[in-house]
């Protein structure tokens, strides 16, 4: 039975994603068994067995841990039992490999990225049928949905996608800390306007409507609002390197394995056990949104005047 063009989009869409997350679990299997024949150095940081402090000591790996615990991170593109459906796990660490070896990470980046892009196509291919049946899927995300239609359902995207950090040339120092940050999440006005009304409030509630649908007629239809959600910590790696004489000091994520030339790990100062007190001097991303929510009934910012923007320049 031949197939209508409005169908075409989503078959090919489903074969490339099973093709690509078939590549990357072959090429991550490559690079796990290259890593434990052919590492010359490395640390794998010890996650705490239940609620710590950030300066109570956690029991580090043994060197034979450590290897099997950086040989798992490599592996990990899948959801384990009892594992939240989005997030992913970290697995912060520094390996040092021959250039043949950090050949094979460069290719399971290159993989990682094309798993990303063509899952965010899936899933914006799916999106309508998905919200269709939107009640019967409960709590599954339009990501999961989207690799459950090309037989994936079992990849965690959050930890598929990220890709490891990739050093050309040996640092000479990492320093680890937590990172603090508060998401956003951001509607148009319009978007905004559509979810009040979903909520069907009445009594006292319809004031509070009334009044918000009226701050809203005063904002453009696409200017972006910003909900300020959940606090989150994520490791970070403080990497200072030096060429030619010169310093250069960067961060990169730190919730994966970063791998480097060389036979000996450069000086390091390891991740805490634990993140330190919520707020404790957070990096505060939600200073791009007035101290005041425009609306009430659901808590929805206008972002500061620097940081306005508006949907058709984010989707341009």
């Amino acid at each position: 039975m031949e197939n209508s063009d409005s169908q075409l989009p989503e078959i090919a869409l489903r074969a490339a994603l099973r093709t690509v997350c078939r590549e990357l679990e072959e090429r991550s299997e490559a690079l796990a068994i290259a890593v434990k024949r052919s590492a010359l150095d490395w640390w794998a940081w010890r996650e705490p067995n239940g609620p710590v402090g950030p300066f109570e000591p956690v029991r580090p790996y043994a060197r034979e841990e450590a290897l099997s615990h950086i040989l798992t991170a490599i592996r990990a593109l899948t959801y384990e039992k009892g594992q939240k459906p989005v997030g992913a796990k970290h697995f912060p660490g520094l390996v040092c490999i021959p250039a043949e070896v950090l050949t094979l990470v460069g290719e399971v980046n290159y993989l990682k990225s094309e798993f990303e892009k063509t899952a965010n196509a899936m899933a914006k291919e799916v999106k309508q049928e998905y919200s269709e049946r939107r009640q019967r899927l409960e709590q599954m995300s339009l990501l999961r949905f989207a690799l459950r239609k090309s037989r994936h359902a079992d990849i965690n995207y959050w930890q598929a996608r990220r890709p490891f950090v990739l050093l050309d040339v040996a640092p000479r120092s990492i320093g680890y800390s937590w990172m603090h940050y508060q998401d956003i999440t951001t509607k148009t006005v319009a978007q905004v306007r559509e979810a009040i009304l979903e909520q069907n409030l009445a009594g006292s509630l319809a004031e509070a409507v009334a009044r918000d649908l009226a701050q809203l007629k005063r904002l453009p239809e696409t200017e972006l609002l910003g909900r300020r959600m959940t606090w989150t910590a994520h490791p970070r790696a403080n990497i200072v390197m030096e060429t030619t004489g010169k310093v250069q000091r960067f961060s990169r994520s730190g919730s994966l394995p970063i791998f480097m030339p060389g036979d000996r790990l450069p000086p390091f100062r390891p991740l805490a056990p634990a993140p330190m007190p919520e707020g404790y001097r957070a990096r505060r991303s939600d200073i791009r949104l007035e101290v005041e929510p425009i609306v009430t009934t659901i808590p929805f910012h206008r972002f500061t005047k620097r940081h306005r923007k508006y949907a058709e320049e984010t989707t341009a």
